[in-house]
């Protein structure tokens, strides 16, 4: 199996962690007031087979995350994955006056590396071809998810002056053609303090790579950082007395708005019945699901085989086992991710219409497992026993496709000013994985551990 890199130092903007991610609120109750204070209680267990549905992940929320991804790749099991980025360009100084008959030199992008990704050591320094494009269209809030620009929404002729050759070093410089930067120049210094009247007119630029070749496997995703990288243009122009003057200007990219795009092509996979095997693949990648309506299948009948009054079963632990097998080689899981933890995909339904991926409120606190990778055993457990609980105790009609659980990474961050903590998935990182599928002898099951409040 490849290894992927991950890089490090991914920032979120607070944009982004208003709406997907959830402060830690400990809960330290969990089925307190479903025991009487008198009363001992025993416990039990029981293990049933997991039902996993394969998906594809879509309205990933990629704007405004610090970083802008461009690149490719491709590997044999996951197909190819294709990474772009489109961004804003407004000035970095306020208060321009370009001067009596502007004459452009040149303008440069410059781009610096905040982090790579590749799935083996060998793709970490190949030539990769990108392309500098024209925005057909404003940038705006609109314009928010890993599918939210295609090729569709930019001029397919480059602006940028030949072909632009990338390392995978620390930094490249890209040479844009004069007639894409030169209407800068019709903008009045109003018009360009103004970021509104600027970008609804000079609408922003997108940056594309070339595929990996079909008949290699390979690739490599570069991570640039939003806050260093800038378009610098040094244009001629002449003074108050009558002479002809040099200056360079610098202009930020996406410091209004930007966002990254993802194509995955392990649509494929696309099942209700994952048999053979489960793959887990970052980002907009092919998902693991578990099906609400498959949990609340099982619980019931469980329930009525036993004649349980449900209302009398508490669950102690629940947890979502998905197994995978050793190969002999510890780097083969590299390209694994950290964790994988049950999430809802969840629309929002008032003012404008949001999807995000939000993790299960057993994230919030420590005492449950959040679903790391376990080298020891291989496999992935995460807790879902305040999840289990509420379905247990709750109607079907109640439990709709918005309660199925997408095993996705997380990530934590913690606030430098507050000090909290919150906890959101990862749009960030991508990687693959190789879990064992529903027919395998070590598949996915759910593991229960319940007390029946008052007795036998």
């Amino acid at each position: 199996m490849a290894r992927v890199k991950f890089s490090s130092g991914l920032l979120l903007s607070a944009a982004l962690l208003v709406i997907t991610a959830s402060c830690v609120n400990k809960n330290y109750t969990l089925g307190t007031s479903f025991i009487p204070s008198d009363q001992h209680v025993k416990l039990y267990s029981a293990e049933f087979d997991l039902p996993v549905h394969l998906r594809m992940a879509d309205s990933l929320q990629t704007a405004a995350t610090g970083i802008l991804s461009v690149g490719a790749i491709s590997s044999e099991i996951f197909g190819s994955a294709r990474f772009s980025t489109a961004a804003t360009i407004t000035p970095a100084t306020d208060s321009i006056v370009w001067g009596k008959d502007p004459e452009l030199e040149s303008a440069n992008l410059y781009l610096f590396v905040s982090g790579t990704q590749v799935l083996e050591d060998s793709q970490s320094n190949i030539l990769q071809n990108f392309y500098v494009h024209q925005l057909k269209n404003p940038l705006d809030s609109s314009k928010y998810y890993n599918c939210s620009i295609t090729e569709d929404d930019f001029y397919p002729e480059p602006v940028s002056e030949g072909c632009a050759v990338f390392d995978g070093s620390e930094s490249i410089t890209i040479p844009l053609k004069k007639d894409f930067i030169k209407p800068l120049f019709n903008f009045t210094m109003e018009q360009l303090d103004s970021t509104q009247y600027l970008v609804n007119r000079f609408h922003g630029l997108a940056i594309t790579c070339d595929e990996v070749d079909e008949s290699t496997f390979g690739g490599r995703i570069n991570n640039f950082s939003l806050s260093d990288s800038y378009i610098s243009l040094t244009y001629r122009y002449t003074s108050d007395e009558g002479i002809r003057l040099s200056r360079t200007l610098s202009f930020n990219l996406g410091s209004y708005w930007s966002v990254n795009s993802i194509e995955t092509g392990s649509e494929c996979y696309v099942t209700d019945n994952a048999e053979d095997y489960i793959l887990a693949e970052g980002m907009s990648g092919i998902t693991p699901v578990v099906a609400a309506s498959d949990i609340k299948n099982i619980l019931d009948s469980w329930i009525a085989a036993n004649n349980f009054n449900k209302s009398r079963v508490l669950i102690t632990r629940a947890s979502l086992e998905f197994p995978f097998e050793y190969s002999g080689k510890g780097s083969d899981y590299d390209n694994y991710p950290m964790n994988l933890f049950p999430c809802r995909r969840v629309c929002t339904t008032t003012g404008r219409k949001y999807v995000y991926y939000d993790p299960n409120e057993e994230l919030e606190d420590d005492t449950f497992s959040h679903g790391d990778i376990n080298r020891s055993i291989f496999n992935y457990q995460p807790d879902a026993s305040i999840y289990i609980q509420n379905l247990l105790k709750g109607d079907r009609q109640d439990y709709d496709s918005s309660y199925d659980l997408w095993l996705m990474p997380t990530v934590t961050y913690i606030d430098s000013n507050t000090g909290q903590t919150y906890y959101y998935v990862d749009y960030s990182n991508y990687y693959q994985a190789v879990l064992n599928g529903t027919k395998a002898a070590r598949h996915p099951v759910m593991k229960l551990t319940y007390a029946l409040v008052g007795g036998e």
